[in-house]
């Protein structure tokens, strides 16, 4: 898909903080990330409230005031550089073309609980207008920004700098399934895998974000649309050509990504 002269050509990288820095504090983080989550989930029993706070107030705003404290400019060391509107689009429509191949992986790998299947069905389905808008800004938006400006842009963007382009990528993209939880780790280490390479080729975290909001998104669709019956009765050859056939059409996609950043 890319020659060896465009895999070079990667934007300039993101001002690296010292090692011991990122590590200590990244571990830091998603240990409060998850206990606070745990605190609020605990303290109000309103899951949605959780997953919509969690991200902004104990992941991003600490993150943001640590990083003003050691003096690090925020816009490079996040990759909050710009991005253009195609690279977004293309970038979302090649995360969702290639989700049915991702799903059917993952579900090879480790088979999700049932209970924790429900809790997550009830926690997207939705019964108004009011309440769709809610759950699309905790489950979707919220988790999209705080993630990716933390992953790809923070962890991701200082481990490139020392282990290279791959090295960045993948050991983020570990990092990103283990925080998910053992059942949803290999679905969430591979969108991290994909996710990163976007981060990585745009020298931007906001390609990253825009796909996993609309990953997000679909999730959220897929739940209130109840195709999980559907989805169940698939015979498994069908499974797999649907997601050959979306990975194809995802590299398609993927190759217009790269085009647009070069034009």
């Amino acid at each position: 898909m890319l020659s060896p002269s465009d895999e070079t050509t990667s934007p300039p990288g993101p001002t690296v903080p010292p090692l011991r820095f990122v590590v200590v504090l990244s571990i830091v983080l998603l240990a409060l990330y998850q206990a606070g989550a745990f605190l609020v989930l605990a303290g109000f029993d309103r899951p949605r409230l959780a997953l919509f706070l969690a991200g902004p107030v104990f992941l991003l705003a600490p993150l943001v005031a640590m990083l003003r404290r050691a003096g690090l400019p925020l816009r490079e060391t996040l990759r909050l550089h710009g991005a253009p509107g195609p690279s977004l689009v293309l970038g979302s429509a090649a995360l969702l073309a290639w989700l049915p191949a991702v799903l059917v992986l993952a579900e090879r790998l480790v088979e999700v609980p049932e209970p924790l299947e429900e809790f997550f069905g009830e926690l997207l389905r939705v019964r108004s207008g009011g309440e769709l808008v809610f759950v699309l800004a905790a489950a979707a938006l919220a988790p999209a920004i705080t993630e990716e400006i933390f992953f790809r842009g923070f962890l991701q963007g200082s481990l490139e700098a020392r282990f290279g382009r791959w090295g960045g990528i993948l050991v983020t993209a570990a990092a990103f399934g283990l925080t998910h939880g053992p059942a949803r780790a290999p679905t969430a280490t591979l969108l991290g895998i994909l996710l990163g390479w976007l981060a990585a080729r745009s020298g931007s975290v906001w390609p990253s974000v825009a796909a996993h909001a609309a990953v997000n998104t679909a999730a959220v669709a897929l739940v209130n649309a109840e195709m999980k019956e559907g989805a169940e009765a698939a015979t498994d050859a069908a499974s797999w050509s649907m997601a050959i056939a979306g990975a194809a059409l995802g590299l398609l996609f993927l190759r217009s990504f790269h085009r647009s950043l070069r034009s």
